[in-house]
C-alpha cells in the first residue's frame, strides 16, 4: 500500500505463528530502495515484484535492517537479480538458520499428517542465508534521484539493528525496534542492549516521524506512534531494573 508520495508498506507478510513481517518500497526518479527483503525466496519475490511494478525501470537496492530472518530471508532471490544489499556491519547468521527456522516452522503445523510430510518447510524453498555484501557503520543517505533515505545504525532489538528514514515524507521503517501488537522481542539482547534500545526510542522521537512501519503489526500514524513507543519504553525498563 501507498503510505506517502514516495514510500509503500507490505504488510503481513507469512512468518512462523504468530508473528507475520513488514517490508517497504521507497521509490525515486530511477532508484528505489527496498526495505527488507523478507522471510523467504517465495516472499522475496513477491516483494521484488512490487517494488518493480511501482517505478518500472528503476534499479534497485536492497536493505536489511537486522539479523533475523524475517527480515533478510529474501537476501537470496535479491542477489539472484543482482540487487546491491546493504546491512549492518554486525549483521551475521549460520548458514544453517534458514534451516532452523523451517523446522520452527514446520513444528508449528497443527495437522499432523502434514507435519509429517515436512509441509512446512515448503515454504522456506529456495532459501539460503545471503550476507550483505555492502556494510553500513555510521549514519548513511542514499539519493535515489527526487528523495532521499537516511539508514542509521540504532543497535537496541539486537546488536545490528538499523533505521530508515525518509525526511521529505516524514516516514521511519523501524524494523523491530518499534512493534505493533506484539510483545517486543528481548530474547535476542541483554540490560545493555535494552538501554541502547531505549536510546533508539529517543532518537526516533527527534525525527518526529509522521508516519512509522514497524517491523510488525500495524502502520503507526501520529499520536500512536508515541503510545506504541511508550508501551516499548515500559517493557524495557521493567526488563532493565529486574536483571
Amino acid at each position: 500500500m501507498k503510505i506517502s508520495s514516495h514510500c509503500y508498506a507490505l504488510t503481513g507478510l507469512g512468518f512462523i505463528p504468530p508473528f507475520e513481517v513488514n517490508s517497504g518500497i521507497i521509490a525515486g526518479g530511477t532508484a528505489t530502495m527496498v526495505v527488507d527483503t523478507g522471510p523467504a525466496y517465495l516472499t522475496a519475490r513477491t516483494i521484488y515484484g512490487y517494488a518493480q511494478v511501482v517505478r518500472p525501470g528503476n534499479r534497485m537496492i536492497a536493505v536489511n535492517l537486522e539479523p533475523h530472518i524475517d527480515h533478510f530471508g529474501g537476501n537470496s532471490l535479491f542477489r539472484e537479480k543482482g540487487v546491491p544489499l546493504y546491512g549492518h556491519t554486525k549483521l551475521h547468521r549460520e548458514l544453517n538458520a534458514i534451516e532452523q527456522n523451517a523446522e520452527e516452522y514446520n513444528a508449528s503445523v497443527l495437522d499432523k499428517q502434514r507435519r509429517d510430510l515436512n509441509e512446512g518447510r515448503f515454504f522456506f524453498q529456495k532459501s539460503e542465508v545471503v550476507l550483505p555484501e555492502n556494510r553500513i557503520d555510521s549514519e548513511s543517505w542514499f539519493d535515489l534521484m527526487g528523495v532521499e533515505a537516511a539508514v542509521y545504525p540504532l543497535p537496541g532489538h539486537t546488536a545490528a539493528n538499523m533505521i530508515v528514514y525518509v525526511p521529505a515524507d516524514h516516514v521511519v521503517f523501524s524494523a523491530d525496534n518499534i512493534v505493533t501488537g506484539y510483545l517486543p522481542n528481548l530474547t535476542a539482547g541483554n540490560p545493555e542492549l535494552w538501554k541502547q534500545w531505549l536510546t533508539a526510542l529517543a532518537f526516533i522521537r527527534k525525527l518526529d516521524p509522521k508516519i512509522v512501519v514497524p517491523g510488525h503489526g500495524d502502520i503507526l500514524e501520529g499520536k500512536v506512534i508515541w503510545k506504541e513507543a511508550a508501551r516499548i519504553e515500559e517493557i524495557l525498563k521493567q526488563a532493565i531494573d529486574e536483571a
